[in-house]
């Protein structure tokens, strides 16, 4: 089983950070973000995901660029990735790329191509017609809900639907 070596017929924890194992101080493979160095799982360098043996970065994590074996971020909030001159190239969700730069979408939207145009609201939020922004519903426990917000058409966990309204469980 991964993260544990057998002793003495029991499954014991391999050390900090590795994946595989022969003894707790013996690593044979570690955790991602990690490198194999000298019998030691050693922490790959900032903003890298994966790295060589030698612990220069070959992946990055969202939101960081690799070059020459080392990741930089890309800078500003939101961007996913990033190009040489760490202009944004795509961005997280509730952002969207404008002139290089990932600009937030605005509460409740999860998607949009300005803070004005939502194409995409968040659990909790629906667009209300002809406004083209996320606004939040206003029927308790609703994940979703129709364009007049007090009319629920999906209810979060713990709630169930009937007649546009969402009942805790366990409270008929």
């Amino acid at each position: 089983m991964p993260g544990f070596y057998l002793s003495s017929s029991n499954c014991l924890p391999c050390g900090l950070n590795a994946a595989t194992c022969s003894s707790i101080s013996v690593p044979l493979t570690c955790n991602a973000g990690y490198s194999l160095i000298s019998s030691a799982c050693v922490a790959c360098p900032y903003g890298a995901s994966a790295c060589t043996a030698t612990n220069v970065a070959t992946t990055c994590k969202t939101g960081f660029m690799l070059s020459n074996g080392a990741c930089t971020s890309c800078g500003g909030t939101g961007a996913s990735t990033c190009g040489p001159t760490m202009i944004s190239s795509t961005c997280l969700s509730g952002y969207y790329l404008s002139n290089g730069a990932c600009v937030s979408c605005g509460t409740g939207a999860t998607a949009c191509t300005s803070p004005t145009a939502h194409t995409t609201c968040a659990s909790g939020y629906s667009k209300i017609s002809p406004a083209t922004t996320c606004a939040a519903c206003t029927a308790t426990g609703a994940s979703a809900c129709t364009t007049s917000l007090g009319a629920a058409t999906a209810c979060s966990t713990g709630y169930f639907l009937a007649s546009s309204a969402c009942t805790a469980c366990g409270s008929n």
